[in-house]
């Protein structure tokens, strides 16, 4: 398969990952953690939340034997908040926030085996329009891994770069036009990393090279200047081929 149409896929799904340059600290896997014998406290950032726009976002809860059940809220909720342990293994927040302020929810969930544990949720809530994604971006990708007997030997090739088109509504975002093709799209949701930089996780898969790519994390953060960067892993199934590899994304708006 071209090594230039697997660059601008992978350029586009780290784009969308760039949905993760809001809330958290980005990791590989997201989850609550939770110790049965020794309760250890532990932030989970969930995607970021604007005023007067609906917020209906979960995190999931690991480290226990589920189903989890809530105990209580313990600290830390505001009058816009409702908290809700979704379906046995998710702490849910709803509701409208009414004013820009950052917020440390501490919640106390027990699972099948008795076993307690408080989760600290962080939720950060601004003004809309205060962060805005959106427009026209260029996206420079680096393979910098790639295995596969059909991607070997694409971390050698140049740098590819493509422009693509960032959409966003509250804290959803949407990359599109990855590879030139406009139904080819990724999609994530933006993170707050610290007070001034944004970060974003995106994900997503679609035909390359009468295969399947598929973007399986990403995560964006903003640089100084203005400029988006991070990195990618990503995967390109052909029938019975596999490949696999990781890119350096780096994501510039056009004037």
């Amino acid at each position: 398969m071209p090594y230039e149409n697997k660059s601008i896929r992978v350029a586009v799904l780290l784009l969308l990952a760039a949905g993760c340059l809001v809330l958290t600290g980005c990791s590989e896997d997201d989850g609550v953690g939770l110790t049965k014998a020794d309760p250890e406290f532990r932030t989970e950032e969930m995607p970021f939340a604007f005023v007067g726009v609906n917020f209906d976002e979960s995190v999931p809860i690991t480290g226990g034997d589920g189903p989890y059940t809530l105990v209580d809220v313990v600290s830390g909720t505001r009058d816009w908040m409702t908290v809700t342990v979704d379906a046995g293994r998710r702490i849910r927040v709803t509701g409208v926030p009414d004013v820009r302020a950052d917020s440390l929810v501490v919640v106390e969930v027990q699972d099948s085996a008795e076993g307690r544990d408080e989760v600290v949720v962080m939720i950060r809530a601004r003004e809309t329009g205060e962060i805005s994604l959106v427009g026209d971006w260029l996206l420079s990708v680096d393979v910098t891994e790639a295995t596969g007997s059909l991607c070997a030997g694409e971390e050698n090739a140049p740098v590819e770069t493509n422009q693509v088109l960032v959409g966003q509504f509250g804290n959803d975002v949407m990359i599109t036009g990855i590879q030139g093709v406009p139904s080819n799209s990724l999609s994530g949701k933006i993170y707050h990393f610290t007070e001034t930089k944004v970060h974003i996780r995106l994900s997503g898969s679609f035909p390359e090279d009468g295969g399947t790519t598929t973007v399986e994390y990403y995560h964006l953060y903003e640089e100084d200047d203005g400029s988006i960067s991070g990195t990618e892993s990503w995967t390109w199934d052909f029938g019975s081929q596999h490949c696999a590899g990781k890119s350096d994304i780096v994501m510039t708006r056009v004037p």
